[in-house]
């Protein structure tokens, strides 16, 4: 049997795929827009039938009909990174959370640590090209290593995915079934940056974000570096501050807005790079408009990876002077970074953010710098604290933390002393809460 005639055989209704999901089977679904909206509200209709099957979500940008109550029977969810979608399920106990950085997940498969079971895959790919290729489009994640270890892999046809170099690409041959998508049910990439939060909320958070954004491009930016930024509204708008950089680099677990105009004016070389010279190399694409997407379709330059390869550390420093830029929620007067939690309480995920930091750090001539604002719930709370809260996930340790940025300057803490550090990062807090946390590391014993 040729590709053409195992697609054909294979191309089948949203409830005739999910009629192979059996109760007890794990279902991982694909991240944001890849999520495929006709097989999960095929799922959906079996809940009177099936029970205890667990449904992963990477990450939502979008409410799904097991978010209801009346689903706890059949469905147990879990998600890797919380959204404004499915915050809600954490607080109130009806969702679980996976701690685990997204580049180190592939162990699992390699050291045959999975729990036992049998495990599903669904996502959205492209239709075949004339070689039985699908493409996985302008996200890849950790799809191929599932796609390539689980039982089940279901697939809805996006006609409109780009094609990129690296490894975007499945055969015909490694997918169970193929479903046709409705297109009305495709998410906007607008959609999905307001989900992720890369979108800055008003006048006030944008002001902020430029000047945050300034001092990291002015002193912690520099020639010929290579750059990785994080997901989030102020390393995600760090990009627009670098037009008069020369000859930079990306190898970054996500590209973006404002990467291209970048690319165009031959700011972005990559001649510097060590590996994957002149590319721009990441695992996902995010924030980008459907002319930008355009651009990159099918441009040399431009590699998607898988995160096993993107995030891995031994990769990352290869090239010399990588530059890690990533969000934080917390920072505490001894430089412990929390990115994940508010509190015990799960807010968003661990991402790459760690293997990033060590890549940069391992790097010659590396840094990694964490950009926050000063403050939380209009000027109410203050993200430089005395210690973390109590249950709150340690993202960065703080023997590695090195820069940490604020609209008030930048705390310099790599192989500092505890009261240095303190000093530094009262510094660059918000002068409303200066004397108090203070008067807070006065009696830890750090000032």
């Amino acid at each position: 049997m040729n590709w053409e005639e195992e697609y054909r055989v294979k191309l089948v209704t949203a409830d005739e795929a999910a009629s192979g999901i059996r109760s007890g089977d794990t279902i991982f679904l694909g991240h944001s827009m890849m999520t495929p909206f006709a097989l999960c509200q095929a799922l959906a209709r079996r809940k009177d039938e099936l029970e205890n099957v667990t449904i992963v979500h990477e990450l939502n940008t979008r409410s799904l009909p097991w978010f209801q109550a009346g689903y706890e029977k059949a469905f147990h969810l879990v998600t890797f990174f919380g959204t404004k979608f499915d915050r809600h399920l954490i607080a109130d106990d009806r969702m679980d959370t996976i701690c685990r950085d997204l580049g180190l997940m592939i162990r699992q498969f390699d050291e045959d640590r999975w729990p036992k079971g049998r495990y599903v895959y669904m996502r959205q790919l492209s239709p075949p090209d004339h070689h039985g290729y699908c493409s996985l489009g302008h996200m890849i994640w950790n799809d191929l290593d599932f796609i390539e270890n689980f039982d089940l892999v279901l697939t809805e046809v996006n006609p409109g995915f780009i094609r990129t170099y690296g490894e975007n690409y499945v055969h015909v041959s490694q997918i169970s079934k193929f479903v046709e998508m409705d297109p009305s049910h495709q998410l906007s990439h607008e959609d999905v940056s307001k989900a992720l939060g890369v979108v800055v909320k008003d006048e006030n958070e944008a002001g902020i974000a430029e000047v945050i954004c300034s001092f990291v491009a002015t002193d912690l930016v520099r020639d010929g570096d290579v750059l990785q930024t994080g997901v989030g509204s102020i390393s995600g708008a760090m990009y627009a501050f670098l037009h008069e950089k020369h000859d930079l680099g990306i190898h970054s677990e996500v590209l973006a807005g404002g990467i291209l105009d970048l690319v165009k004016e031959g700011v972005i070389t990559g001649k510097t790079k060590n590996i994957k010279t002149g590319k721009v190399v990441a695992t996902a694409i995010t924030g980008l408009n459907e002319k930008e997407m355009e651009f990159i379709h099918m441009n040399p330059m431009f590699e998607l990876h898988r995160t096993s390869y993107v995030n891995d550390p031994r990769v990352i420093s290869q090239n010399d002077r990588v530059v890690a830029i990533n969000n934080a929620l917390a920072v505490d007067l001894s430089g412990q970074i929390a990115s994940d939690s508010l509190g015990p309480l799960m807010y968003s995920g661990a991402g790459g953010q760690f293997c990033f930091v060590m890549g940069a750090l391992l790097s010659r001539g590396g840094r990694s710098v964490t950009v926050l604002a000063a403050t939380a719930k209009e000027g109410k709370v203050s993200r430089i604290t005395p210690t973390l809260e109590k249950g709150q996930g340690v993202s960065v340790p703080r023997v590695i933390a090195d820069y940490v940025v604020t609209e008030y300057g930048i705390a310099s803490l790599f192989g500092k002393t505890m009261k240095q550090r303190a000093n530094e990062l009262i510094s660059i807090a918000h002068p409303d809460f200066r004397s108090e946390l203070r008067a807070s590391a006065r009696k830890l014993g750090w000032l």
